[in-house]
């Protein structure tokens, strides 16, 4: 992947598309009155059909998607990040 193609997918994780995201992904469950889904599970599910390299290079994209992942989430109202990173 290059970095205009990770540019572009990066910035198409807009609060809807992520909404969306949550709710159609595989591996997400009801906890309480939340849906809740590993950011893995979210970063898979952007990269289905694209190559995203191995190793460092897979890293690189991997955290690129979860910035934006995490941009997204912050702009959704009454959404709950993890603490964790």
């Amino acid at each position: 992947m290059t970095e205009p193609e990770l540019e572009e997918l990066a910035a198409s994780v807009t609060p809807e598309r992520l909404r969306q995201l949550v709710l159609d992904t595989p591996g997400s469950f009801q906890l309480k009155k939340r849906i809740v889904i590993t950011a893995e599970a979210l970063v898979k599910e952007l990269l289905r059909g694209r190559e995203a390299g191995e190793g460092l290079q897979y890293q690189h994209v991997a955290s690129r998607l979860l910035r934006a992942i995490r941009q997204a989430a912050a702009a959704c109202p009454g959404a709950v990040q993890s603490r964790k990173t």
